[in-house]
């Protein structure tokens, strides 16, 4: 039962392996697209099955980096990418899962609320 004025909620998380906090992701996509305009995010496909790639996820295709100075670089990438992607859609809440997803989504916010997922 979505209405015109649904709440648009972006869930952020580094991979999209088979872990845990991936089968968290999966279960608050599909719950909450029940009753909200739901947006999933992912640093990038590594790790990812196919249908994975399938429906609302976004990917910044941001490697993670080898050198100190590389993942400096990526971090701020992230960061203005995921700005951007937060801006373009008008989200209003992001969550975030695992602990580099929750530091690129706190240093990216832009008019959303943020909940971090620990």
């Amino acid at each position: 039962m979505k209405s015109s004025s649904a709440l648009r909620i972006l869930i952020i998380i580094p991979n999209l392996g088979r872990g845990g906090a991936q089968q968290v992701f999966w279960q608050q996509m599909n719950h909450l697209a029940l009753h909200f305009e739901v947006f999933g995010c992912v640093f990038n496909w590594d790790g990812a099955f196919e249908q994975d790639k399938l429906g609302n996820i976004i990917s910044l295709d941001v490697p993670g980096g080898k050198t100190w100075l590389q993942k400096v670089y990526y971090f701020i990438i992230r960061i203005l990418r995921l700005r951007k992607i937060k801006k373009d859609r008008k989200i209003d809440i992001s969550i975030s899962h695992l602990e580099g997803a929750d530091y690129v989504n706190l240093l990216s916010r832009y008019l959303d609320r943020t909940i971090c997922w620990v």
